[in-house]
């Protein structure tokens, strides 16, 4: 659990969205899938070496399937019988278009992500429309420049204050 005097050196930032974009994957089954890395908050923090950047974000993904995949909707499910109801592992992706997403932070550091597709199965479940299910992992690679990196930690170095020095007596 963080001390309140931890807390109050946090600070979330507002940001601009630069790009935001989809990356696409061609996936060896037919399908096409899309996936879009949606930054929702940034948070600087204290560091040894002067701060981080931390983040939260959540990963939407889309998928447009041959017809032949289509299937009936399924009815509500878990995320456990998700996981457990897979009928094609680690499908291989034949082509991909992968892009930086950029945003502006309000220091005026630009942060600079990518998410990568790590592994994509395909479950026996479908949603509303027919279309399967894809259980996707992703990694986010994470880039700011090294003049902004080098900017942020001037300004938030910590200015030592000596202690005023005690008066001998005379």
């Amino acid at each position: 659990m963080s001390s309140k005097r931890e807390r109050m050196k946090k600070q979330f930032l507002d940001f601009d969205v630069l790009k935001e974009s989809w990356n696409l994957y061609d996936l060896k089954d037919g399908t096409q899938l899309k996936t879009k890395f949606v930054l929702i908050t940034v948070i600087e923090e204290p560091a040894s070496d002067g701060f981080s950047l931390g983040f939260t974000s959540k990963i939407v993904v889309g998928a447009i399937p041959p017809i032949k995949l289509m299937g009936q909707p399924s009815s509500p499910y878990t995320q456990e019988e998700l996981r457990s109801s897979i009928a094609k592992p680690d499908i291989d992706v034949e082509n991909s278009q992968e892009v930086w997403n950029s945003y502006r932070l309000e220091n005026g550091i630009v942060l600079k992500i990518k998410n990568v597709l790590v592994n994509v199965s395909r479950t026996k479940k479908f949603d509303s429309k027919g279309i399967p299910i894809y259980l996707v992992d992703t990694n986010a690679i994470v880039k700011v420049s090294k003049k902004d990196m080098d900017r942020l930690s001037k300004d938030k170095r910590i200015v030592k204050v000596k202690k005023p020095r005690k008066k001998g007596k005379s």
